[in-house]
């Protein structure tokens, strides 16, 4: 499942979740959509990569239908 990204340059583009994690670690991305609209990267809460804690919820990550 691709998911629709907005990249630090302000291109938009598609990912994968793997790669979506990658592109969030190396502050790459402006934003992200989840299935209950846009996440703003440096706005928006997100997991902490760091403290490797494990979501437990819903996925919000919303691909390309």
């Amino acid at each position: 499942m691709k998911l629709p990204v907005i990249y630090a340059d302000g291109t938009a583009g598609a990912v994968n979740s793997h790669n979506l994690d990658i592109l969030l670690r190396t502050r790459s991305l402006l934003s992200f959509r989840r299935s209950d609209g846009w996440c703003r990267v440096y706005v928006d809460e997100l997991r902490d990569p760091e403290r490797n804690n494990k979501y437990i919820g819903v996925e919000r990550r919303q691909g390309l239908s």
